[in-house]
C-alpha cells in the first residue's frame, strides 16, 4: 500500500479539517449499512462528499476510494447472496444434490461475513490514514479511485 503525506489544511465543505471530512466519508457510510432501509443509498454519502468538495484532494480522495470500497461490497455481498438463494431453493428440484448444495449455501454465508469484515477493516484503515492526512491507496480501490480523482 502507498501513501502521500499532505500538510494540514481545511475541507472546503463547512471549513471543517480535511481530515475530519475523510473520516466522515468512510465512518457515515459504513454506520448507515446498518440502518434497515437507509443502507441502500449509503452508497450516497461519500458521493456527495466527493461532488461538494472543491479545495481538499485528499478528501476527494479518500471519499471516492470509500464509494468504490462500498459499491464493491455491494456486489460481493448480492452475488453471494444470489448464489445461496440458488443453492437452498434450487437445490428442492434435484432431490440427491439438496445436501450437497445445502453446505455450498453455508459456505456462501460465510463469504458474506468475510467481505463484511474486510469492508469494515478497509474503511478503518483508510479512515485512519485520512486523520493523518495521508493519502493511503487500498490496493485494487485506491487505484481506482486515483484515477477517477486525479482525472476529472
Amino acid at each position: 500500500m502507498k501513501y502521500e503525506n499532505h500538510a494540514v489544511h481545511d475541507s472546503s465543505i463547512g471549513n471543517n479539517s480535511a481530515g475530519i471530512m475523510s473520516v466522515l466519508a468512510y465512518s457515515l457510510g459504513t454506520m448507515l449499512l446498518f440502518l434497515p432501509y437507509v443502507k441502500y443509498v449509503a452508497w450516497l454519502v461519500p458521493l456527495i462528499i466527493y461532488l461538494k468538495e472543491r479545495k481538499s484532494r485528499l478528501v476527494m480522495f479518500h471519499a471516492m476510494q470509500a464509494l468504490v470500497l462500498m459499491i464493491t461490497t455491494y456486489i460481493l455481498v448480492i452475488s453471494f447472496t444470489v448464489l445461496t438463494f440458488g443453492l437452498t431453493h434450487g437445490a428442492n428440484f434435484v432431490g440427491k444434490l439438496f445436501e450437497l448444495s445445502k453446505d455450498y449455501a453455508i459456505n456462501m454465508n460465510s463469504y458474506i461475513t468475510w467481505t463484511v469484515i474486510i469492508y469494515v477493516f478497509l474503511n478503518v484503515v483508510g479512515a485512519i490514514a485520512g486523520l493523518m492526512y495521508k493519502e493511503l491507496k487500498l490496493p485494487i480501490f485506491g487505484s481506482i479511485a486515483d484515477r477517477i480523482v486525479y482525472t476529472y
